[in-house]
């Protein structure tokens, strides 16, 4: 996750593993805070590290959630799928958790194995409906599967519960336009520009093509 240094700045996200390592100094014992020390050094891209810290802890700790967790999303960043799947497995068997689900579907989308994410998304809407990203990645992976009616209803209930991600209506946009539904892609589009006027001439480019057809 080396870009939140970009998104964050470098110095932020070195002062957060610098004030997780100040903390398992104090508390050498407590297994949250080195699990923190881990998910830390995972926020600076240093995975190599954070999985030496999670490889020592699981010795010890095989069956805590937050551990497997944490191992999990470390795998994700490295785009291990197998490893991501086995670590959030693991967490699962520990106790059933939508993110761990997240996780496994992630896994699914970097691997481009549509039906196995469509599978671990419903899963986590079926835990959590209100997920946002889990209808967003829903749509993705329907997208992908050509199922554009159901793409649009999972992009829509995504737009529903955050009506500020302008990639979902940027997804909206590309659907519409598959489904020639021109006016409805154009909407879209200026849900997108409302958010982010950068997209302001991309709407005036889309409208300028369409007007030609």
């Amino acid at each position: 996750m080396s870009f939140l240094k970009k998104l964050f700045g470098g110095n932020v996200v070195e002062n957060a593993v610098q004030e997780a390592l100040n903390k398992v100094r104090k508390n050498p014992d407590e297994l949250t805070s080195w699990i923190n020390l881990a998910s830390a050094y995972n926020l600076a891209g240093n995975n190599e590290k954070a999985l030496e810290i999670c490889n020592v802890l699981v010795k010890d700790h095989p069956n805590d959630l937050a551990l497997w967790l944490t191992i999990a999303t470390i795998h994700l960043d490295e785009d291990r799928i197998s490893e991501v799947i086995d670590a959030a497995n693991k967490a699962i068997s520990i106790q059933e958790t939508p993110l761990a689900h997240t996780l496994i579907g992630r896994a699914y989308i970097k691997n481009k194995q549509w039906e196995n994410a469509i599978t671990e998304y419903k899963r986590v809407i079926g835990r959590d409906d209100k997920n946002a990203w889990a209808w967003y990645w829903l749509g993705v992976a329907y997208e992908e599967t050509s199922d554009t009616q159901s793409a649009l209803s999972a992009y829509k209930k995504a737009s529903e519960l955050d009506p500020n991600n302008v990639e979902v209506y940027k997804r909206i946009a590309s659907v519409q336009l598959t489904l020639h539904n021109f006016d409805q892609a154009i909407s879209a589009m200026e849900q997108a520009a409302r958010i982010e006027p950068k997209y302001k001439q991309m709407v005036r480019d889309m409208r300028d093509r369409l007007a030609k057809i």
